[in-house]
């Protein structure tokens, strides 16, 4: 047998760092459950509703409707309205105490963000109106051509200022009926309620703000970072927690947007049933919308009710099996779902 001279062998390829764009935790229970869709033991899938809303499958007869509330244009998630004012926390406003907003305060800002974005709600205007308002908001732009958006915001609000207190609770109940549908997750407004609602059923995940970190940072310190971070906003598990117990279990590609190949870190995370049970953010604020309305609000300081919104971006934390996750979950979310299983086992 000849021996090989590893001096004449060709150099090993070098792998090729990849930079995701995002990282995700699956988060499983540590306890192992038998559920009667399932043959053996498993762990169960941590999951939770968030603040955007379906459009496809059993959802698009609810979109439809949502559809038909506006004239041209419409929102891309649903502005939710439970019918109470508005409570946010003293950090948040510029008196530096809790507030709350009435239902009109309420009405009128989400009406300021709707407009600005030349979505206009049939419940507040005519469709001459709507037709109008387009026109004047499509001409303020700035010097680059891209929205005048302090213009636009300051157009909407005179248009808004001049509406009856009757428009603006006339805006509020179509709210309230499409939240309501919404939560039931029935096929029609009015039907039986379904197993799910008409919100996307979510792990946690979000983007990695590269620019926050050093450019010669190691990328599995930035993604794992990332996952800490968001863990704790968007399902309130310390960030030690996660640094301390989350495995990389490598990374999902999928296409962005713009067509560009892009990877998403994924990390598998245990934790115990009585761990999830002290999470519980339901004091800090009320705040449930997809939209940040709450700019055009007097007296809040922005930053900070950012900071809100982030942290109640999903809500209703529940474990179920490997079989249920599989049939609410959307393509992005079970694409990583079976990734980090098939990793796992």
């Amino acid at each position: 047998m000849n021996s090989i001279n590893m001096s004449q062998a060709p150099p090993p390829k070098k792998q090729k760092t990849i930079k995701a764009r995002g990282s995700a935790i699956c988060t499983l229970s540590k306890e192992l459950v038998l559920h009667a869709d399932e043959e053996v033991p498993t762990r169960q899938v941590l999951l939770r509703t968030g603040d955007r809303t379906k459009k496809s499958g059993r959802s698009a007869h609810f979109w439809d409707g949502w559809k038909e509330q506006w004239w041209g244009s419409v929102p891309h998630n649903l502005y939710h309205w439970y019918g109470k004012p508005l409570c946010v926390p003293g950090n948040a406003h510029k008196t530096g105490n809790e507030h709350s907003y009435n239902a009109d305060e309420c009405s009128r800002a989400m009406s300021v963000h709707a407009i600005k974005k030349c979505w206009f709600a049939k419940s507040l205007m005519t469709k001459e109106e709507a037709e109008t308002l387009k026109v004047e908001m499509e001409a303020l732009v700035l010097e680059d051509g891209s929205e005048d958006k302090v213009s636009r915001a300051e157009k909407a609000s005179l248009f808004v200022s001049s509406l009856s207190p009757e428009k603006c609770n006339a805006f509020l109940d179509m709210l309230a009926r499409f939240t309501s549908w919404c939560e039931k997750g029935s096929f029609v407004e009015c039907g039986l309620k379904g197993e799910e609602t008409h919100f996307i059923t979510e792990m946690i995940m979000g983007g990695i703000k590269w620019k926050n970190f050093p450019k010669d940072v190691e990328p599995r310190v930035a993604e794992l970072e990332t996952a800490a971070l968001e863990g704790n906003e968007e399902g309130g598990i310390p960030p030690t927690f996660t640094r301390q117990n989350a495995v990389h279990k490598g990374y999902v590609q999928f296409m962005s947007r713009s067509g560009r190949t892009s990877f998403t870190s994924t990390f598998l995370l245990l934790i115990s049933n009585k761990e999830m049970q002290k999470v519980n953010r339901a004091g800090e604020s009320n705040w449930w919308c997809a939209h940040a309305w709450f700019e055009h609000l007097g007296g809040i300081i922005t930053k900070e009710m950012q900071k809100v919104k982030e942290c109640h971006e999903t809500r209703n934390p529940r474990f179920v099996s490997e079989t249920k996750a599989r049939s609410i979950l959307d393509l992005k979310n079970l694409g990583i779902l079976e990734h980090v299983l098939a990793k796992s086992h």
